[in-house]
């Protein structure tokens, strides 16, 4: 061979290489990114207890429940098939960025180390909320409040139990009528330890006598953080605008966002920033036609689609009556319209519901970073 074709010869076997290296990097990175999509939500999900079986006080683990001020924990007995703590004497919560507790309850555990994790709370649930909402904190090593973790209830008031989300073992949240677990999402930036290795988790609610069925911690996967109808009805988060509370539908709390109106300054948790999806479960008789969403400060429309997207949309897809609608936030929106309440994250965007139109009817919404 010449010297022109053994370079010529080398040139299209480099093509060649540079045309299979590309094309195993875009197949790869797609593996990639449906293998995220499709991971369970939770890992080494641990219930540390669970008030099936009696118990004393002065049992361990109930012994790592700690009254800080006046707040006051006591064995209630059994309650609808299981057992439950009582809690009184905290600081009644029902704005987060305006009441910090002074009194209320800490829970001591050890968190798994160095991950963005999740705490739950078995919480009861009687009808129509009067067991309160949840408030909890990650607290500094002295017990002293530190991070805003989020508010919780349960996805239904009434009736039998039914919920949208998952518990630590990526089972349905839904423990039995009366009883749910709900989370509380923190990152591996936010613990603190103690001398010994423990971290404390406080907790309030909005009612004065409250109660719980368990607790439990796990390992998370994702970004995925779920914010139940009800929040959006409270002043929880200090919106600006907040939804109607309207029924009981399909097993689950239904509020919604009246039509002829421009919601302002609504606001949704999330864990980190990043492009944002925000999934909406909204009643598919109420879907269409779809409400504007848009950046509270920027006023920037948003892209808002039916393409089911995101890890826990993928696992979970629809429910009875419902189906999801996508909120897609680019990341410099999420970060020009994000407002902090004591660490927590909170997206504050508009919903203007189009005169003439029906209301926005929905039962609840997710937030997760977008892959």
């Amino acid at each position: 061979m010449t010297n022109e074709q053994v370079i010529e010869a080398v040139n299209r076997l480099t093509e060649t290489y540079n045309a299979l290296r590309d094309t195993f990097n875009t197949d790869f990175t797609e593996v990639k990114r449906q293998a995220a999509i499709l991971q369970p939500l939770y890992k080494n999900g641990q219930i540390i207890w669970d008030g099936r079986e009696d118990f004393q006080m002065t049992d361990e683990p109930l012994t790592n429940l700690i009254g800080v001020g006046t707040g006051t924990v006591a064995k209630y007995g059994k309650w609808y098939a299981q057992y439950m703590v009582k809690f009184t004497g905290h600081t009644v919560i029902s704005n987060c960025e305006t009441q910090t507790p002074v009194n209320y309850i800490v829970i001591k555990l050890k968190l798994p180390e160095n991950k963005d994790g999740t705490f739950f709370i078995k919480r009861s649930n009687d009808d129509n909320w009067s067991h309160g909402i949840i408030t909890a904190w990650m607290c500094n090593s002295d017990k002293s409040i530190k991070t805003l973790l989020g508010s919780q209830v349960a996805d239904k008031h009434a009736d039998y139990g039914k919920s949208v989300v998952f518990n630590p073992k990526n089972q349905d949240a839904w423990d039995s009528r009366y009883y749910q677990w709900t989370a509380f999402n923190y990152n591996k930036e936010d613990i603190i330890k103690n001398d010994e290795g423990y971290s404390y988790i406080a907790l309030s609610s909005s009612v004065a006598t409250w109660y719980i069925g368990g607790w439990a911690v796990a390992e998370r996967n994702t970004d995925f953080m779920w914010t139940p109808t009800r929040i959006f009805d409270l002043d929880s988060y200090n919106p600006t605008n907040k939804s109607t509370y309207d029924s009981l539908s399909g097993g689950l709390t239904k509020s919604y966002f009246a039509a002829n109106k421009k919601h302002t300054n609504v606001r949704i948790p999330y864990s980190k920033t990043g492009n944002l999806i925000i999934g909406v479960l909204c009643w598919a008789d109420h879907y269409t036609p779809s409400p504007i969403f848009t950046g509270f400060k920027t006023n920037v429309e948003f892209d808002f689609d039916k393409i089911v997207c995101g890890n826990f949309a993928k696992i979970k897809q629809n429910l009875p009556n419902y189906q999801w609608g996508f909120i897609h936030v680019p990341e410099n929106e999420v970060i020009q319209n994000t407002v902090e309440i004591n660490g927590l994250k909170l997206l504050q965007f508009n919903i203007d519901v189009p005169e003439n139109e029906r209301a926005f009817h929905f039962a609840g919404m997710f937030t997760e970073t977008e892959v």
